[in-house]
């Protein structure tokens, strides 16, 4: 769920962020306001200085909507701006709801598409300046969050996006089928200089600068012996996705059997990849079908033939085999990819 911070600083600021609170129910939304105007408009007032809210929110939120003047929000995000990809989205929209700017992150955070909806719910014009969509050019970081894609190198993707809008070609390469019509500009197989390849490899070299889109729908299946320390589990994690040419940045979350819930090396090791960890009861991996691998040692231990395999496939909603049970120095890994689709909007 998009987590959004509103703040107003007037009566009819205030009022449009009820308005776009009650709209926004698929949002997880919070509205902020002045001391002042707390009580008036019924709305709570935010902690401490506005720079000090700012702060809180560029750590915890995903959107920050600021209803008031662009200099105001400006100022306020101006220290925690950081780059692209951890910023957050801002948008500003005037107290009379004429305008949404999308002021920071417009690609990658998505701030021109909320710009866009909240100005369709308000009645207000969007304003975006980006220049891919002023020109109606394919914006490669835009369409790579849509398809939950890590970029490989975000110096690359800027010169795709210029190279676009010189109306130059751009080479196509996937290891995936992709629905719709590819954008203008894009050919697949051309020898072009610049090129994008979607892959599960990070090092693909297709082109002489070439950028790697990494769907993220791979799930890790890891079982480890009691007490393995993070530094053991990711270096067998690491050198058997190498070995299978799989970046890291493809795996969308990690699975295990419920007995690793409080596993501290495996826990950390989710924590430094910021995966989500999911486990399993022995008697749901049991039932999980397939054909995996056996330990009569594992059963005993942990009642299930094989933890990493039958945990990496249901975890993937019985997708495809990418790596059978690696096993090394007390750590097991498995790799499935999920079913997913990538596609272009017509």
């Amino acid at each position: 769920m998009v987590r959004l911070s509103i703040i107003s600083f007037t009566i009819h600021g205030g009022q449009l962020a009820k308005q776009l609170q009650n709209a926004l129910s698929q949002f997880q939304v919070c509205c902020y306001t002045t001391h002042k105007l707390g009580k008036l408009v019924g709305i709570p007032p935010y902690d401490g200085t506005l720079q000090q809210w700012t702060e809180k929110q560029f750590q915890t939120v995903d959107v920050i909507l600021f209803i008031g003047a662009c200099g105001i929000a400006v100022r306020a995000i101006a220290p925690f701006v950081q780059d692209k990809t951890k910023d957050p989205a801002v948008v500003v929209m005037d107290e009379q709801g004429h305008f949404a700017i999308s002021l920071l992150s417009g690609h990658i955070g998505n701030a021109n598409q909320f710009a866009c909806q909240f100005a369709e719910i308000i009645g207000a014009t969007p304003v975006i300046s980006t220049a891919t969509d002023l020109n109606h050019r394919f914006a490669v970081d835009s369409w790579a969050v849509k398809q939950n894609c890590w970029i490989g190198d975000l110096k690359v993707a800027k010169l795709v996006s210029a190279a676009l809008l010189r109306e130059e070609t751009v080479g196509w390469k996937s290891d995936f089928p992709i629905r719709g019509k590819l954008p203008t500009g894009l050919l697949p197989n051309h020898p072009s200089e610049i090129g994008i390849v979607i892959t599960l490899n990070e090092h693909r070299k297709d082109f002489d600068k070439t950028l790697c889109l990494i769907p993220q729908m791979v799930v890790l299946g890891i079982g480890c012996r009691k007490d393995t320390p993070l530094e053991q589990i990711q270096q067998q994690v690491l050198s058997v996705l190498s070995r299978y040419d799989i970046s890291i940045h493809s795996v969308k979350r990690v699975c295990s059997i419920d007995l690793k819930e409080k596993e501290t090396g495996l826990l950390a090791f989710c924590q430094r990849y910021e995966l989500p960890f999911q486990v399993y009861s022995s008697q749901v991996l049991n039932q999980v079908k397939g054909v995996f691998s056996t330990s009569s040692f594992v059963s005993q231990i942990t009642g299930v033939d094989n933890v990493c395999e039958r945990a990496a496939c249901l975890g993937s909603h019985q997708g495809t085999q990418l790596i059978a049970k690696q096993a090394s120095n007390g750590v097991t890994v498995a790799a499935y990819l999920e079913a997913f689709e990538l596609y272009f909007e017509s």
